[in-house]
């Protein structure tokens, strides 16, 4: 177990650094590192404490990071906010901290910076989520809900889309993707409805 780093901590609202571990357990992928964070914290009544687990993805990969991430975060809350208990909410996301190791020196002065994307931990055994819908019922409903509009314009948001280096409209909590410029289509995954702006 290590320790979380103090920018996610700050996201959590995790008030005490002592009682939040991170296990990374060696998952991830190419360009993300995953791991589960355990924190004690305060009840809601205030009256005792509770473990809460948190999913985290972290990446060393500067701007494309921060895209990915910010993209991940916006798409993961309109996808819940469409079927509820369809995916984990996006808690937090940003930046980490630099490494205040001095053996890590080099790391730190990179252009390369860190993020990291924080959010609900679900349990995808047979102790997971139940929401009495099957898969499909609820696939069906997230093709079938309008998308939400951007708070700010009241229009369709407009975010980064992949890695064909363009930018995506959202089209709603459907797969209206046109396949993006690289043949792939844009969004799969996590991120809904997505269309090609290239």
């Amino acid at each position: 177990m290590a320790p979380v780093p103090a920018s996610i901590l700050r996201a959590l609202s995790l008030p005490d650094a002592s009682k939040a571990s991170l296990s990374t357990a060696g998952l991830g992928s190419g360009f993300t590192s995953t791991g589960a964070i355990r924190a004690t914290v305060p009840t809601a009544d205030g009256t005792g404490e509770e473990e809460r687990r948190y999913f985290v993805k972290t990446s060393a990969d500067g701007k494309a990071a921060e895209e990915m991430f910010r993209g991940e975060y916006e798409s993961l809350n309109a996808i819940a906010a469409c079927v509820p208990g369809f995916c984990p909410r996006a808690l937090a996301w940003g930046p980490l901290d630099p490494d205040p190791d001095p053996a890590n020196a080099e790391d730190r002065d990179s252009k390369r910076k860190s993020f990291f994307l924080a959010t609900e931990f679900l349990e995808l055994g047979a102790g997971g989520r139940r929401t009495g819908e099957s898969l499909a019922q609820r696939l069906g409903k997230l093709h079938l809900t309008p998308a939400p509009a951007d708070p700010e314009t009241g229009r369709r948001r407009r975010i980064a889309g992949g890695t064909h280096g363009g930018e995506a409209e959202w089209q709603g909590c459907g797969l209206a993707g046109d396949g993006g410029a690289d043949g792939a289509r844009c969004g799969a995954g996590a991120a809904g409805g997505w269309t090609s702006g290239v």
